[in-house]
């Protein structure tokens, strides 16, 4: 039995081991190193404290076409046998493959011809080596090469099925029994082993497995399944060529539907084109009047052959349905000739248009049995197209009056005749009215009946009579009964036979109610014998003003008053001209009317006056001693008494000046009125400051905020240093700057030292020969410090070189020194870190 050999490397919690080649003096990571190439293997006694785990492989090669060993081999007896744990194998190893599991060996380097000496994890964190048969993992799928972990295992790329693992080869005696050595369909180049089929899911021994298939073109996709014959391969997809969709009850072009887009009238998944009844109403097409409207009836009207229920012209008159208005009668359409029995035989919407109709009730006078709607049948009225339901007939000669021409029979027709109902031939008429006077009962139309009326012949329908002697005033030559004629009489209605006329204006004294003739009536005028049509009485004692000597009642006779029409018996005169102030305009004659004039009795004061300091509202304003601050600068006003000579808290300053009572300008004065101060400037108060405010001892007008001069009043506002982003090492601090508006504002400065000692990147990193855990940030602001140590990359051995890359550190073998070579002749040298 060949002996078993195992090799441990030391692996440091904080170093790395390198497995070195003497041969070569290259140099491989431990994370590099390949995974596990072999199944599952059981051993009975691996060693002390070591777990069996295991990643059994897959393979679908038959077990007789692994390789077999020469049992009768010292170093191998019992490799290769069939076996269920490592008590049946020699070696003490099985190892599970796709094919059954198989007794192994542990290795070095050699394993027996189509075996291969491989790595396995199984016993982790020591390394152990055992042999592996080259095919395990022939045929299983795959993405890459190194999912077909087997030496010379390729991912060979098989077409539609996809990838499978495969081995390289250079001819068939490279490749598991029945296996064939075929070139690589790739890009790559090169051949590979595959079954004879071609195929890793269809060869000798998965005769009859199925697989979906289809045929595919601009028509559409069909489906079938192909059968595997194994060595054969597939069998041709048995799927049928997809077609253009046409109208025969089948799925031409495999989309799932049948005779899709064609037409379907009654809906019942079948298309006409195959649909015995395409109406569904029981009858076949060939049998129904209508075979794509259903008509369970077939009735057909006109017997044409075609069903009402689909026909055009049911009553075959030649007019469409839609236009005949009785399309069941063939005698009814439009353009029939109309006739006069109560249907629309031409289908214009009328009945009987052409025909009279006398008493429009939309019945036509050849069908009314009473044209004229009297409630008299035509058969036996005097008037049958005439209203005439009372059937009068005033002459009696058998034409009733409502429709005879001449009803009085007096020769003259009624249509002219001012009597209809009166024989009047000669025809006169006093008023000139409608009706003639043999049958006008108010000849002169005045609503006054003749028989009434004291003037018959001539309209007056108030009936005056002034005298009352029976006879109307508009006909009496004499309606005051004085013996003088109307037309002579100047008071024709006042008995007045002396005629007399005071004012001459040709109205009788007898009649006239004006007597000076000035328009008020004497019984009302205020001066009845003097003309005062105005009427004016100033003082409404009842006597007109042109009549009046004292028009203001005031006891001063109107030659003597200053103000006849106003009463003022003291004669009061501010200004002593002519007007007494009761009517003058101007009292004190500064210009200015008393209306507006805030003291009229006063010539100094008046609207536009100058405004002066003295207690007075001198411009009538409603103000007092406004602007007069220019007067008394820089103290203030203080009334009638005049300018203040000092300030304090009753003695207000002039504006745009404060009251200093501490000699704030070190003259010596108290109480004495200085200037504002500007914005920036120093001050104790508000009241000191223009713009209203005095914070951190300076004038601004942000009130509430730090006021200020320059930017070191503004130290209050510092901050300390913060560290904004300690991946790129940016961070500010805060400084106190002074605004043209003299306010204090934070203002933020670079300061890259804030985040010195911050983490700016994560993960090991090298420094010279060291690995350090994560970089940090510099009080300049990169980052480029180095965190905490993590490990020095140094060794023992003098064949090594260490240092350290990509943040792990390195172990290199030195192949050009001649002693280490020859050194490692004879033992291994490993290269550690530590």
């Amino acid at each position: 039995m060949a002996e078993s050999r195992t090799v441990w490397g030391a692996v440091l919690a904080l170093g790395c081991l390198a497995m070195t080649s003497c041969s070569s003096g290259s140099t491989t990571q431990v994370d590099a190193i390949p995974e596990t190439a072999a199944g599952d293997v059981r051993a009975t006694d691996p060693g002390p404290g070591v777990d069996l785990v295991g990643d059994p492989g897959y393979s679908e090669v038959p077990l007789e076409t692994l390789p077999r060993l020469d049992v009768d081999s010292d170093q191998w007896v019992g490799f290769g046998i069939p076996c269920s744990d490592g008590k049946d194998c020699p070696s003490g190893l099985c190892l599970d493959t796709g094919a059954g599991s198989l007794c192994t060996s542990s290795c070095v380097e050699e394993c027996p011809d189509e075996w291969s000496c491989q790595q396995i994890e199984q016993f982790a964190p020591d390394y152990y080596f055992v042999c592996i048969p080259l095919f395990w993992l022939i045929c299983k799928e795959c993405d890459e090469n190194k999912d077909c972990k087997t030496q010379g295992g390729v991912c060979a790329d098989m077409g539609d099925e996809g990838r499978f693992c495969s081995v390289s080869c250079l001819s068939p005696d490279d490749c598991p029994a029945e296996f064939e050595c075929v070139p690589d369909s790739g890009d790559g180049g090169g051949f590979h082993c595959v079954p004879p089929s071609g195929s890793c899911l269809c060869r000798a021994g998965n005769e009859g497995r199925k697989k979906p298939c289809s045929r595919k073109n601009e028509f559409g996709t069909c489906q079938g399944e192909q059968t595997c014959g194994g060595d054969n391969g597939w069998n041709e997809c048995p799927a049928p060529e997809p077609v253009e969709e046409t109208c025969d009850g089948l799925d031409n072009d495999c989309d799932g539907q049948t005779d899709e887009g064609k037409k379907d009238t009654d809906d019942d998944g079948i298309a006409d084109c195959v649909d015995e009844d395409d109406d569904d109403d029981g009858y076949g097409d060939g049998d129904d009047n209508c075979p794509l409207t259903a008509n369970e009836m077939q009735e057909d009207l006109d017997e044409d052959g075609i069903g009402d229920h689909c026909d055009d012209d049911i009553d075959n008159d030649g007019f469409d349905n839609s236009i005949d208005c009785e399309e069941n009668d063939d005698t009814i359409y439009p353009g029939a000739e109309e006739l006069c029995d109560l249907v629309d035989n031409s289908c214009n919407g009328l009945v009987d248009e052409g025909f009279t109709d006398t008493d429009l009730d939309d019945v036509k006078d050849c069908v009314d049995p009473d044209d004229d709607a009297d409630g008299v049948l035509d058969e036996v009225d005097s008037c049958s197209l005439t209203p005439n339901p009372l059937q009068e007939d005033f002459d009696l000669d058998g034409d009733g009056d409502a429709c005879d021409t001449d009803d009085d029979n007096d020769g003259v027709l009624d249509a002219e005749d001012n009597c209809k109902f009166a024989g009047n031939p000669d025809q006169v008429n006093n008023d000139g009215d409608a009706l003639g006077d043999a049958c006008d009962p108010d000849d002169d139309n005045d609503t006054v009946p003749d028989a009434a009326d004291n003037c018959p012949f001539l309209a007056n329908p108030d009936q005056l009579d002034n005298d009352g002697d029976l006879i109307g005033d508009l006909c009496d030559p004499d309606d005051d009964n004085d013996e003088i004629t109307d037309l002579a009489d100047n008071c024709p209605f006042t008995p007045n036979p002396e005629q007399l006329d005071a004012d001459l204006d040709g109205k009788g004294n007898a009649c006239d109610d004006d007597d000076d003739n000035d328009g008020i009536p004497d019984v009302t005028d205020n001066c009845p014998t003097v003309p005062n049509a105005a009427q004016g009485d100033n003082d409404k004692d009842g006597v007109g003003d042109l009549c009046d000597s004292d028009d203001d009642n005031d006891g001063l006779s109107d030659d003597a008053d200053n103000c006849p029409l106003n009463p003022n018996a003291t004669q009061d005169n501010c200004d002593g001209d002519k007007l007494g102030d009761v009517c003058d305009p101007d009292d004190d004659n500064d210009g200015q009317a008393d209306t507006i004039d805030c003291a009229p009795c006063d010539a100094s004061v008046f609207p536009g006056a100058k405004e002066t300091c003295n207690g007075v509202d001198d411009n009538c304003n409603s103000f007092t001693d406004e602007n007069t601050d220019a007067e008394c600068l820089p103290f203030g006003c203080g009334g009638a008494a005049g300018c203040f000579p000092i300030c304090d808290a009753n003695k207000p300053c002039a504006a745009g000046y404060y009251c200093d009572l501490n000699d704030g300008n070190g003259n010596g004065d108290d109480a004495e009125c200085l200037p504002k101060k500007a914005g920036g400037s120093s001050c104790t108060s508000s009241a000191e400051c223009t713009e209203g405010y005095c914070g951190n001892g300076f004038c601004c007008g942000a009130v509430g905020e730090l006021c200020c001069s320059a930017d070191k009043d503004c130290g209050a506002l510092a901050g300390p240093p913060v560290c904004d982003s300690p991946a790129a090492c940016t961070g500010h601090h805060t400084v106190g700057t002074c605004n043209a508006a003299h306010v204090c504002k934070p203002t933020q400065v670079s300061n890259p030292a804030a985040c010195a000692g911050a983490t700016c990147y994560n993960g090991k990193v090298c420094f010279g020969a060291a690995v350090y855990q994560n970089k940090l940030c510099s009080a300049a602001g990169s980052c480029d410090a180095p965190g905490a140590l993590a490990q020095n990359c140094v060794g023992a051995n003098p064949c090594c070189t260490f240092g350290c890359s990509n943040g792990a550190c390195t172990a290199v073998f030195n192949s050009g020194d001649l002693g280490c070579a020859l050194a490692c002749l004879y033992n291994p040298i490993f290269c550690l870190c530590i």
